[in-house]
């Protein structure tokens, strides 16, 4: 899957993705190893290489059984705690980027449709990827507290908005001033482009992150999670609004550096410690009387359930006793 990706990577009119991947890998492998190895009053950690794949364990994840396979010294509580990170990643990191993407995708349907283009194969590619992104957000929400999840991604939108309408703009104007017919629709899609595309990254990135960290490769149980349709339909969408000017005009998009900067500043935003912390705290009050008692907000903004961290922080003071 991946190796396809980078394929289709290379084929694409703009390739944001090489400041925004590096913004978000690094916020991404902060947080992964602040969680494996400063949280151990959560998680019972053992940092041991892989050596020989001989042991299996089944899991269960997203509604699908999965065969994951580890080492020896390995035991199945290492293994769900493993797959409880990849879920604490994928709510924070995959449905935010994927919520922005797909609230963009709504105001570009009615843009369309303004515009009188969003007809025939367009608009079946539109409705196939739109469907699909949607069908993994509700998956997530239905695996998660889905009010705060809604409410922290939201949050961080509102934040990263006008700096994606500035991106957008930027774009249409570089575009309309190289004779490019339907200047604003292409910018629209392109940007649409580059933020399935950031969270392509995204996805990759956690997994090879927590393979680092944990040398366990769970990446195939989050594959219902991967917006696979949602990057097919959506490069096409491109081409068919484009056709060879995707090609002829990519290096003018590509390396503007302004157009560069403004979607590393999307990235930095939804990115930033302060934002996320701000989101968190949102979200975290926007959740029912009855919901938020379970939970608690601890100083890094990073919410959790109260029953978790009780019981991992009395079992650590009896041994520490």
């Amino acid at each position: 899957m991946y190796a396809e990706f980078s394929a289709w990577k290379r084929k694409h009119l703009c390739v944001f993705t090489v400041n925004t991947e590096v913004v978000s890998r690094i916020v991404i492998s902060i947080y992964l190893t602040f969680v494996v190895l400063h949280l151990q009053d959560r998680f019972t950690f053992k940092l041991t290489k892989m050596e020989t794949p001989i042991k299996c364990f089944a899991v269960e994840s997203f509604g699908n059984s999965y065969k994951v396979f580890a080492d020896q010294t390995v035991d199945s509580l290492y293994v769900q705690e493993t797959l409880n990170i990849a879920k604490v990643s994928v709510f924070q990191f995959l449905y935010t980027e994927y919520l922005i993407t797909d609230n963009w995708m709504y105001s570009m349907e009615w843009y369309l449709k303004k515009k009188g283009i969003l007809r025939f194969e367009l608009k079946k590619k539109f409705n196939e990827a739109k469907q699909s992104l949607r069908r993994i957000i509700e998956l997530v929400e239905s695996n998660s507290q889905d009010t705060y999840c809604n409410e922290y991604a939201s949050q961080l939108d509102d934040m990263a908005l006008p700096t994606l309408k500035k991106l957008r703009d930027q774009i249409a104007q570089k575009l309309q001033n190289l004779g490019v017919p339907r200047a604003g629709v292409c910018a629209s899609m392109i940007v649409l482009q580059n933020l399935i595309c950031m969270s392509v990254d995204t996805h990759k990135h956690i997994f090879k992150r927590i393979y680092e960290i944990r040398h366990i490769d769970i990446k195939k149980c989050f594959e219902k999670v991967y917006p696979e349709t949602a990057i097919k339909q959506i490069d096409e969408m491109l081409a068919l609004v484009m056709g060879d000017d995707r090609q002829k005009y990519q290096n003018n998009i590509v390396n503007n550096k302004t157009i560069k900067q403004l979607f590393d500043k999307y990235a930095v935003t939804i990115y930033d410690q302060n934002n996320i912390k701000k989101a968190s705290i949102a979200a975290y009050e926007a959740m029912p009387e009855t919901e938020r008692e379970r939970y608690m907000l601890l100083e890094d903004g990073a919410c959790i359930l109260k029953d978790s961290y009780n019981g991992k922080k009395t079992e650590n003071d009896r041994k520490a006793g």
